[in-house]
């Protein structure tokens, strides 16, 4: 009987460990759903950032044309194949798309937040000017060849039409879900840290974009403070659709002051776009160092899963 007793006994924790894993979480300062494992720990970033190419590559020899208006075309495409095939994987690891993207409640609360559109634009015209002002100078000949190939060759107007849809709506949805959302939450999941999270995944971003390195990494990184302070991707993704509508307005529209030739960022000076920075830096700065991004904070889609629980538990009670 003392045999039968002691296999039955149940295996229970020790009152003395009790105090001591107390402490172990008080001083990760997480809360208890965050040491759950994370549903996005199994994605592979290498993995992704191939698919994207993959899907990407064949779609320039697919598409005609070599300009803007032909990237914005190849770009929307891409994203849109990604994002169905982030959504057929968020459905088979069951992540809920209501606590990822957060609602429309979470984007009347901070509409304000979408006003950061106007110096993140003028903050990536800034540092594009400096750079190419530079490359003006030390390799002129290469710069003006860059330039006409980004420059827009006529189309037809149902091709534009298609371009700017896919460039202006499709690749912001699909780059915010991808760089904002999944990349962070992987590398968090990895590094238990949410500023390198941030970090790692916003010079992924601008690695995307290698036409304006520096302007697309603080675009990134102002977006994800934007993302965890609002919980909300949809903001995000509204300044997005927005930067990129204001840029293909400044492209392809007839009589829109875009630059085209080295011989007009010399005539623009280069103290335009020195200035143009400094001054858009300062409500970016300011609004980044509102509301830092610390290690250990907690990511949106744990902080409105906690919510809903809290919501579900009291409305039983």
């Amino acid at each position: 009987m003392e045999n039968r007793e002691e296999q039955t006994e149940p295996n229970l924790m020790p009152l003395d460990a009790v105090p001591e894993l107390l402490t172990e979480l008080t001083l990760q300062k997480k809360p208890l759903s965050s040491f759950a494992p994370s549903p996005f720990h199994d994605f592979s970033v290498i993995a992704l950032i191939v698919a994207v190419q993959l899907v990407t590559i064949p779609l320039y020899f697919l598409i005609p044309g070599k300009d803007y208006v032909k990237s914005m075309a190849v770009s929307g495409c891409s994203s849109a194949i990604i994002v169905l095939f982030l959504l057929w994987v968020f459905r088979l690891k069951e992540i809920s798309l209501r606590h990822f993207f957060g609602t429309f409640a979470d984007l009347k609360r901070h509409w304000q937040s979408v006003l950061l559109v106007v110096p993140l634009l003028f903050f990536s015209i800034g540092t594009v000017g400096i750079v190419f002002y530079g490359l003006s100078t030390i390799a002129p000949t290469w710069l003006d060849s860059f330039l006409a190939s980004f420059s827009a060759a006529p189309h037809g107007i149902a091709f534009t039409l298609f371009a700017s849809i896919c460039g202006c709506l499709f690749a912001p949805f699909a780059e915010e879900t991808l760089f904002r959302g999944v990349f962070i939450y992987r590398f968090d999941s990895y590094k238990q840290n949410v500023l390198k999270a941030v970090v790692w995944s916003s010079v992924l971003f601008a690695a995307h974009h290698p036409q304006n390195i520096i302007g697309t990494f603080v675009m990134a990184y102002v977006v994800s403070t934007v993302y965890i302070h609002t919980r909300t991707l949809w903001i995000p993704i509204l300044i997005h659709v927005l930067n990129n509508s204001l840029t293909g307005v400044v492209e392809f529209i007839p009589g829109m002051p875009a630059m085209q030739t080295v011989q007009e960022f010399h005539n623009a000076g280069v103290w335009v776009f020195v200035a143009l920075t400094l001054l858009s830096a300062i409500p970016l700065a300011w609004y980044v160092r509102a509301h830092r991004i610390t290690p250990d904070i907690q990511l949106p889609y744990f902080a409105n899963l906690e919510t809903a629980e809290h919501e579900s538990s009291a409305h039983i009670a």
